[in-house]
């Protein structure tokens, strides 16, 4: 009797010791994935400072999650999310995609800065492949619910003028149903959700009393051709929660650019109908009515016709006529 109670707290005890490598170590690939996958997806050095994986809690908390800034750019860092708290169960983390039903993030920051007329943001998302070439599939994400509070957006701009650096204060935001919308049946891939999350804060903080007109105008500039670009990648719920939340007639543009049957069959020339309409509407009207306005092939046979006119020889050169 005493061998067996020998035998039975030795296989509890490896037991133990076999529970507490596996959490280690589950840890710890969590932690490499993400920051891997990240890295990959969004061009830029992203990392995870830890992760806590609850196995019978179903679970998963990121420590320090960090995006780097693009090249170019002062801040070290673009994006820091300090708290990031995942509801998912344990065997779904090995689905594709993997299937969240939410994810709370508290107290991110976001650094949006200027270099010349561009800023980081839409600097990063042009720099992001369509389809990036990497070692392993990318991760891709189904989310029932999404929220971030308690988020600050610093703003820092080289504008004659202006003050170098504003902070604005976003108290809360919440998305649904990411990745499950037509044309995502497979997910939201890493980088989407996270541009997502950058292009929604920044229209948040777009809106505030803090930010002067001029540079309201230069964000708006961006932040529309970001958009654009986020709604040929995720059309369905993600866009139109999308268009809800951005200002004014960059969310009109967006609806537009939405109910576009072209959408779904020439991206390209969706996004740039849309964003014509909106740059249409912006312009002052000129003092020429637009009926009598000359086409630019007309400007360009015109201009044509002068050369030749220029060249023709005159009167006072015309050779003497024959006898």
């Amino acid at each position: 009797m005493k061998l067996v109670k020998w035998i039975a707290l030795a296989v509890v005890l490896v037991l133990i010791v076999v529970g507490v490598v596996v959490y280690l170590n589950l840890n710890r690939i969590v932690r490499v994935t993400v920051e891997r996958q990240s890295t990959q997806q969004l061009t830029v050095p992203t990392t995870v400072g830890g992760a806590r994986v609850s196995i019978f809690g179903g679970s998963v908390g990121l420590d320090d999650f960090r995006v780097s800034s693009p090249k170019g750019f002062d801040a070290e860092h673009m994006f820091t999310l300090q708290d990031v708290n995942v509801d998912v169960r344990l065997r779904e983390l090995r689905q594709d995609p993997v299937h969240i039903r939410s994810i709370a993030i508290r107290g991110p920051v976001l650094v949006v800065e200027q270099r010349g007329t561009e800023f980081n943001f839409k600097t990063l998302m042009d720099q992001m492949p369509d389809h990036p070439q990497t070692e392993e599939p990318p991760l891709r994400l189904l989310i029932d619910n999404l929220t971030i509070t308690d988020t600050a957006v610093i703003i820092r701009s080289n504008l004659p003028g202006l003050p170098p650096e504003m902070t604005v204060k976003v108290p809360s935001i919440a998305l649904q149903n990411i990745g499950t919308g037509e044309g995502a049946a497979n997910g939201a891939a890493v980088k989407d959700v996270v541009m997502l999350l950058v292009t929604t804060l920044v229209g948040e903080a777009y809106q505030s009393d803090l930010i002067p007109p001029e540079l309201r105008k230069l964000l708006e500039s961006d932040l529309r051709q970001v958009a654009a670009d986020l709604v040929t990648q995720q059309i369905g719920q993600v866009t139109e929660q999308l268009r809800e939340k951005l200002p004014g007639e960059i969310g009109e543009t967006i609806g537009g650019m939405l109910e576009d049957p072209e959408l779904r069959r020439d991206p390209g020339k969706a996004i740039e109908r849309g964003v014509e309409g909106l740059i249409r509407g912006n312009e002052a009207p000129t003092t020429q009515p637009a009926e009598t306005q000359p086409s630019p092939q007309q400007e360009i046979g015109r201009a044509v016709e002068g050369l030749l006119r220029d060249r023709r020889p005159q009167a006072d050169d015309a050779p003497p006529p024959q006898p």
